[in-house]
């Protein structure tokens, strides 16, 4: 079973990981006459379904200026803060369990650990880019994580694009 949860952006782990499905293998059944083979066939591999846009991963300078994410005034926070971010990209976490058990073979080789993504996100609350990083995972696996992330939407802050991290752990 593939399990994916959340790192917080700052510091704290988030609880309640993700659970996403596995295929089964076929079953051997005993009866009175000896172990009969399963001759249902294998459950179909999840496949990667996330086809939408995909970020670059060219993160770009670093912002313009430095802010200060603990102010609010105006038109709305400064930044985003660590709920913000949390909120957004928490519910992702199935989709990126998905991406995770799809590239994973029948040995159970693919993405495992600690999975960091670095994007930048504009004012308007949608990433422009992200870097995806460790996991031990396929070219694959960065391609759909990268396309589940280009689907987050965070609240809308004023200030300059900012530079965010968060993380995952699939296990």
């Amino acid at each position: 079973m593939r399990t994916a949860s959340a790192q917080s952006p700052i510091v704290a782990q988030n609880s309640g990981p993700v659970l996403t499905q596995r295929p089964v293998q076929p079953s051997t059944q005993a009866t009175s006459t000896g172990p009969i083979e399963d001759d249902e066939p294998d459950p179909p591999r999840p496949r990667i379904t996330e086809t939408g846009p995909m970020l670059t991963e060219n993160l770009g300078p670093p912002p313009s200026q430095t802010i200060d994410l603990t102010t609010t005034g105006g038109d709305g926070p400064i930044g985003l803060d660590e709920s913000a971010v949390s909120r957004a990209l928490n519910p992702l976490l199935g989709r990126l369990g998905n991406c995770a058990a799809a590239t994973t073979d029948d040995d159970g080789r693919g993405p495992h650990g600690r999975v960091g993504i670095r994007m930048r996100v504009g004012n308007n609350g949608r990433p422009m880019a992200a870097r995806v990083s460790g996991g031990g995972g396929s070219s694959e696996f960065v391609t759909c994580v990268r396309r589940v992330v280009a689907s987050a939407r965070f609240t809308t802050f004023r200030g300059p694009e900012q530079i965010i991290g968060w993380g995952f752990d699939v296990d």
